[in-house]
């Protein structure tokens, strides 16, 4: 294990940390140290995820952006690749996934990693198997149910399979994994990226990216970029693959979406026409086109020209984004946070408000908090070899926030005690190859049937049905039949029920059939023998 200590992580300027509210900066003097993913935590605190060489980082602060602990993932004795994404578990945990190098074959793959409350491993797998080199997790959601969502870009063949996902249970089972919007079902496109997942309130995964798509009018010619999304259900199956703008010969990528109302969904996008313009495209819950709207950087900023917004989020009259412009006087590239009005495609003037925060650059996240406040996170440079994260809580008039005095409790899930500073190692993660994974359609034929298993048999008074899969069946019912077909027994089955018991005492003896059925059709059988 190596010997560094944890005191080597610390705030750039602690006394800079206490002698102002926001922004916070992190970082150590002459190292590049970048932001990658940003969450508030169940307790009100913040957890931030960075890198810098060979290192990944995870900095929990308080409410006030205070440091609480920090957690230095690493695979010794090989350096980490890059963490890329977190996301916080609905029983106080943190959801990682990212690139791996692997102690077994030498080579990077992607990699989940599930914490418990107090920062610790849970369980960590590391996907082997891929026909290409160094495919990655891009990003990672927890469902309602507690399983996990992984967004994995290149693990497939390439250029035929370069958008996965995977689905986990809460305890790192795979449950499969699954190729979308392929060169075999879209022949006439190259590589897609996938670049964000979104869990609709449908329950369905929405990825938003970009394709090399054919223009419709050209065909055979050229292969543009075009921003991409996609909607698969939760089994797993593809909805529908939108390539965005085709017919308005729009040429981008698309970076994140979020649902607003009546079934709509605006994406995050930009278009490389003249210059790089923000793109707000609107569609709906079928996949199909419904608005778009270009933003020029003008509107915001008579020194801004090029640039693109990466992430919104909508308030009741308000939305907010995100996103890097081109500052013309200095040709800087700084983050800059907009102020739009509800109404993106109605309006000549959408944007109420912008703030350029200067020195500020990408990487950089975005996230919006309990109270309604945002939280902005983003690479600082202070010299050639020198660039740290930087933290800024911002109000809705964009406004850097002011502190907050009451007293908050963190990290109360964590028993005995809060969570210690130190490593995080990955050298002991599962190894996880493509031929242990299912199928969505392999896993969809899985839970389909509810296997019975039946016991004692024979029996003469109680008899016990263990059933599977009923979590994934509604309106169950559980039915016997004595060899003539007449029905002996019927019962309802909760979803998720695993056992029903039956007193059979009073039977004939002879043989019975035990039938399953889901929503009226029959999914699993059994037979048994009642005897005296």
């Amino acid at each position: 294990m190596r010997s560094v200590t944890i005191s080597l992580f610390i705030l750039l300027n602690i006394n800079l940390l206490y002698s102002q509210t926001w922004p916070k900066y992190y970082g150590q003097a002459n190292r590049i140290d970048r932001p990658w993913d940003l969450i508030e935590t169940y307790d009100k605190g913040y957890l931030m995820l960075g890198n810098y060489p060979e290192f990944s980082w995870l900095i929990k602060t308080d409410i006030n952006g205070h440091i609480l602990w920090e957690k230095i993932i690493d695979n010794e004795p090989n350096p980490l690749g890059t963490s890329l994404a977190i996301e916080a578990a609905s029983d106080g945990g943190i959801l990682v996934c990212g690139i791996a190098l692997s102690a077994y074959s030498n080579k990077y793959y992607p990699y989940v990693m599930k914490l418990n409350a107090c920062g610790e491993k849970e369980w960590c797998k590391i996907f082997e198997g891929s026909p290409n080199d160094s495919p990655w997790a891009q990003d990672i959601k927890e469902t309602d149910s507690g399983d996990v969502v992984v967004l994995v870009t290149k693990y497939g063949s390439i250029p035929e399979e370069t958008i996965h996902l995977f689905k986990l249970t809460s305890d790192g089972e795979v449950l499969w994994k699954q190729a979308y919007a392929t060169t075999f079902d879209y022949p006439n496109t190259n590589i897609k990226i996938g670049k964000s997942l979104f869990i609709n309130s449908n329950n369905e995964y929405l990825i938003s990216g970009d394709a090399y798509w054919e223009q419709p009018w050209n065909p055979g010619g050229a292969m543009p970029l075009t921003p991409l999304f996609i909607m698969v259900d939760s089994d797993g199956t593809e909805e529908w693959v939108l390539p965005f703008g085709l017919n308005d010969t729009i040429i981008g990528r698309a970076f994140s979406a979020t649902e607003v109302e009546n079934g709509l969904f605006i994406g995050m996008a930009h278009d490389w026409g003249a210059s790089l313009i923000p793109l707000f495209a609107e569609f709906d819950q079928s996949g199909q086109e419904t608005d778009f709207r270009l933003l020029h950087s003008q509107n915001m900023d008579p020194d801004l020209t090029s640039g693109t917004l990466t992430k919104m989020y909508n308030f009741d009259s308000k939305h907010y984004a995100q996103g890097t412009f081109i500052y013309e006087p200095d040709q800087s590239i700084p983050i800059t946070v907009v102020e739009l009005e509800n109404d993106i495609f109605g309006l000549d003037t959408i944007v109420s408000n912008s703030v350029i925060h200067h020195g500020h650059f990408s990487p950089s996240s975005f996230t919006k908090t309990f109270d309604n406040k945002l939280l902005s996170n983003s690479t600082i440079t202070t010299s050639s070899v020198n660039k740290d994260i930087s933290l800024a809580k911002l109000n809705l008039n964009l406004e850097y926030d002011t502190a907050y005095t009451g007293n908050y409790t963190y990290d109360s899930l964590c028993i005995p005690g809060p969570p210690q500073s130190g490593f995080i190692y990955l050298d002991d993660c599962d190894i996880i190859t493509s031929i242990e994974m299912p199928s969505a359609a392999e896993y969809r034929a899985k839970i389909s049937h509810i296997p019975i298993r039946i016991f004692p048999n024979p029996a003469n008074a109680q008899i016990t049905f263990a059933l599977e899969n009923t979590e994934h069946h509604r309106n169950i019912e559980l039915r016997c039949f004595n060899l003539l077909g007449l029905q002996q027994h019927h019962a309802r089955i909760n979803s998720g029920q695993q056992q029903a018991a039956v007193n059979v005492s009073g039977w004939p003896p002879g043989m019975y059939v035990a039938a399953v059925y889901s929503n009226g059709h029959p999914v699993g059988r059994g037979k048994f023998v009642v005897r005296r």
